[in-house]
């Protein structure tokens, strides 16, 4: 079964005609589709209530769909996929807790913002997200929480600047992906097509019926999903474009907007499209394995910047971070006292520091002269 759920009615409208389904119980249901509309009752009572639905009705599969404004690129009317969800309290500063959801190959993949409060506009929404809601996050949320599988399907319904109730939409392109989704759900499929993200039904049913017919395991079929995602992800490399800068308050920096903390703007912003300035807490060096070292050496790594402008597909730092925006932090001062502390307090001889386990200084460098 497939469990389709609506924030408003009046997104659910198409679908319920298309379907024809028929309401029992405050649930509306079709051949292999129950469809609930939440009426407009705001993300917290959406999240509970599928969480619910899901565990009554065991569905295959979960997907919201719904209407969201562009923040980026988009065209109004286009249909989009939501592999990523951020939160944005408008009573607080700046936007919390990504949650991945699943993506579809040969869909347009994009981060979504969902608001709590008033939305907040002018406040460079688009570094964080393509489009805007108030619903996906609590969604989101309620899968990952409960490990339901799921989607989020979204269209692009205004630019975020001027919208009309009188709009209409074209619903086609969007029945056509729940349609698929419908598939999916009621034939088994639901596994390997969020594992692989591959949204072609002959291949799906082909592995379906390979790993019935060989009996293969759970095991040996997660091994499976991974060698399909290796051998079928496309490296696309895309220049990193600097368009905007981050400071943190402390810092006497030229930049775009002031900060307070660094942290939470770093793990929230779309990749490739920030640099930040911040002040290092905590950990300034890091003791290193004996293998990054000439034999009988001791070495440690100065923690002085993340990440790389470069985008090398054999680099770790590709996956490292959940982000790809570069931080570079300023307060040099602390980390020559924190080498000074240690070359005191570490007795072992002869010492190595270096720069580059988290981020390449060289690369950096045409962004701070402190390299």
């Amino acid at each position: 079964m497939l469990l389709l759920a609506f924030e408003h009615l009046g997104e659910a409208k198409p679908f319920l005609d298309h379907f024809n389904a028929q309401k029992a119980h405050g649930i509306y249901f079709s051949d292999g589709t129950a469809i609930y509309v939440n009426y407009g009752k705001g993300g917290l009572s959406l999240a509970l209530n599928i969480a619910r639905l899901s565990e009554q009705l065991k569905p295959e599969l979960c997907v919201l769909f719904g209407l969201a404004g562009n923040l980026s690129n988009l065209n109004i009317g286009e249909v989009v996929v939501v592999n990523k969800v951020k939160l944005l309290d408008s009573s607080l500063n700046p936007i919390l807790n990504p949650i991945e959801i699943n993506s579809i190959k040969g869909f347009k993949n994009v981060d979504c913002l969902s608001v709590l409060g008033n939305y907040a506009f002018g406040k460079n929404l688009s570094l964080f997200a393509d489009c805007i809601d108030m619903e996906s996050y609590f969604f989101g949320k309620a899968l990952n929480t409960l490990n339901i599988k799921g989607f989020i399907v979204k269209l692009i319904s205004d630019n975020n600047k001027w919208f009309s109730k009188e709009t209409e939409f074209d619903y086609s392109n969007a029945i056509k992906v729940i349609n698929l989704l419908k598939q999916i759900a009621n034939n088994n499929l639901a596994e390997i097509f969020t594992s692989t993200s591959i949204s072609d039904l002959n291949i799906l049913i082909s592995l379906k019926k390979l790993f019935e017919k060989k009996r293969y395991t759970f095991t040996m079929r997660q091994n499976v999903y991974k060698k399909i995602k290796i051998n079928t992800a496309k490296n696309i490399k895309t220049p990193f474009k600097l368009k905007y800068v981050l400071c943190e308050k402390p810092l006497k920096i030229k930049c775009d907007k002031k900060i307070d903390d660094y942290i939470s703007y770093f793990h929230n912003l779309k990749d490739k499209c920030a640099l930040i300035y911040a002040k290092k807490k905590g950990e300034f060096l890091r003791k290193t394995p004996k293998s990054y070292t000439p034999n009988n050496t001791y070495g440690y790594s100065i923690i002085q910047s993340y990440n790389c402008v470069y985008d090398c597909s054999y680099c770790f730092l590709k996956g490292y971070f959940k982000t790809f925006n570069p931080v570079i932090f300023k307060n040099i001062k602390d980390y020559f006292d924190a080498i000074k502390k240690t070359i005191k307090d570490d007795k072992l001889r002869p010492l190595y520091f270096y720069l580059g386990t988290f981020s390449d200084p060289v690369a950096l460098s045409i962004f701070d002269s402190s390299y």
